[in-house]
């Protein structure tokens, strides 16, 4: 028998974008888990936060952290633990100079308390307390600085053998050449050994796009260019398109798939 597993992205997928808000989701999540569907995480968020989700949602499974950096995999103790990603301290070495010389421009993760992260992306403070807790990035919110200074700072940070990239232009994200593509199929493996897989992955965002080319299915929520993206590499049958975000869209885009696809619907 063919077990499916949907692999996902939080923010704009299972969570509102603006509200963050987890009850919404947990009908939905309750009855995909009904139907014997596994729900995996594989979200640019933080493994406390994503502990955090999992707890909330009676979710026990494999997940991998910060856009791919590190793939949890739960034992009877605790976790074994694949690393993809570089470590935050080696990240925080190789650009202590460029911080030094941007403080008062750029605000970094260490100056950034979680007021100011929560009044930055509008997250509550005790979940922002769980977001700086990085351990395969760091973070920076562009303060007093002009886009081609901006640039120049960013050119610097890849210089150097890193990556700095935003999804919505408050917070950039700072970490090693790892993406949620190298997770995922690492998760995909893992879960195969228990027999075949088919895989739906759904993003809503361009650090999706390594995920969505490795699962068999991909939706896109309301990103279109992420979904013209995914044309040029999946056949159009295997990918579903949404107008919209949040934990409503992604139930019904999951639910118009498996019917879709594996002739399941709800009763």
């Amino acid at each position: 028998m063919t077990r499916i597993i949907i692999m996902t992205d939080l923010d704009g997928c299972l969570l509102d974008t603006k509200t963050y808000d987890h009850e919404e989701a947990s009908p939905y999540i309750n009855e995909i888990k009904e139907m014997g569907i596994e729900i995996i995480f594989n979200s640019s968020k933080t493994r406390l936060e994503q502990l955090y989700y999992r707890r909330v949602w009676s979710l026990n499974n494999i997940f991998a952290v910060e856009n791919g950096a590190a793939v949890y995999i739960p034992t009877r103790r605790d976790f074994e633990r694949i690393v993809n990603g570089v470590e935050k301290r080696v990240i925080d070495e190789k650009i202590m100079d460029l911080k030094e010389k941007t403080r008062g421009k750029l605000l970094w993760l260490e100056d950034m308390s979680p007021a100011d992260f929560s009044y930055i992306t509008g997250l509550p403070v005790e979940l922002a307390v769980l977001a700086l807790e990085r351990e395969y990035s760091t973070l920076f919110h562009p303060l007093r600085i002009g886009r081609r200074e901006l640039e120049t700072v960013i050119g610097e940070i890849e210089s150097r053998g890193l990556k700095a990239f935003t999804g919505s232009g408050r917070v950039y994200v700072v970490s090693g050449s790892h993406d949620k593509g190298v997770a995922a199929r690492q998760i995909i493996e893992y879960v195969s050994r228990r027999g075949r897989v088919k895989s739906i992955g759904v993003g809503d965002g361009l650090n999706d796009y390594p995920m969505l080319t490795v699962t068999d299915y991909a939706i896109v929520l309301g990103n279109m260019e992420l979904y013209n993206k995914l044309l040029l590499v999946k056949k159009d049958e295997y990918i579903i398109y949404r107008d919209g975000k949040g934990p409503k869209t992604w139930f019904e885009a999951v639910m118009e798939l498996l019917k879709k696809e594996f002739r399941l619907a709800r009763e």
